[in-house]
């Protein structure tokens, strides 16, 4: 059914170009020649969290391929009015890189996530039809939770070492934590259970990020997402044991990795 609906699509679309044709095709708009072709280096956009005290600034970097004057250039910045500052674009000539920072001006409600993205204007200052990102999305979200224990997350399909990682709580979520078992840069466990029962909980469609994970078979490295199945506490040894299914991103849709029965052991 997926590929006849495709291959439907891609009828239609051949049909819509005949139509166009007929009736007169308007281009779209054109670069300027002169366009010193302002990009966001590769990378920037994430998701940026903090705790209840820290003061909030971040950095990006901004580069151009031509050098020849000097600039400073207007941004184009859409979220929630009245939260953040940004410092203005400057180019001195000769310079091919520049800095802005991004400061939180505002109090920020917690556990709540602000959006933003910063533009750089087309067609004056980057083309609309370049290779290189002409803007910037994140994040930024204050959070409550706290430490409340430590422990050693451990997966056999993945072929990793076991972690030590920490257990932590948010009061206003009413949730737990375990912070990057899958490494430095990957995503956190989040699930609901009442601090002592076997009972634990997950949100309905729930997929935890992995910046990379390795097939144990034939060694290859992946980004990957994990999905709780069930999971479960034993307090008589005070393990979590989480049943997953890892995923592996591919042509939009994901493709399976396996299932792992994966354990988080606490400390105390």
């Amino acid at each position: 059914m997926k590929n006849i609906i495709l291959t439907l699509g891609a009828v239609i679309a051949g049909l819509s170009l005949l139509s166009c044709s007929r009736s007169g095709y308007e281009p779209g708009p054109e670069d300027l020649e002169d366009c010193p072709d302002v990009y966001f280096d590769g990378g920037q956009s994430a998701e940026y969290a903090f705790d209840q005290t820290e003061d909030i600034e971040l950095s990006f970097t901004v580069s151009r391929y031509d050098t020849s004057e000097s600039f400073v250039i207007p941004l184009e910045i859409s979220g929630p009015e009245n939260i953040i500052q940004v410092t203005p674009l400057v180019f001195t000539m000769g310079e091919k890189s520049a800095k802005i920072t991004v400061r939180v001006v505002s109090l920020l409600e917690i556990q709540k996530e602000y959006a933003f993205t910063i533009s750089i204007p087309a067609p004056e200052y980057a083309p609309y039809y370049g290779l290189n990102e002409t803007s910037v999305t994140f994040s930024v979200i204050r959070e409550d939770y706290e430490k409340v224990n430590s422990g050693t997350f451990h997966s056999e399909l993945l072929a990793m070492s076991s972690n030590k990682v920490s257990l932590e709580y948010s009061e206003i979520l009413d949730k737990y934590r375990i912070v990057s078992p899958w490494g430095r840069n990957s995503g956190d466990i989040i699930f609901a259970w009442d601090g002592e029962s076997e009972e634990v909980t997950f949100e309905e469609d729930d997929m935890f990020y992995i910046e990379q994970i390795t097939d144990s078979m034939s060694g290859s490295v992946y980004a990957a997402y994990a999905q709780p199945e069930e999971a479960a506490y034993d307090p008589s040894d005070k393990t979590f044991t989480f049943n997953f299914w890892y995923a592996i991103p591919s042509a939009g849709e994901y493709a399976g990795f396996g299932y792992s029965e994966d354990t988080f052991t606490l400390d105390k």
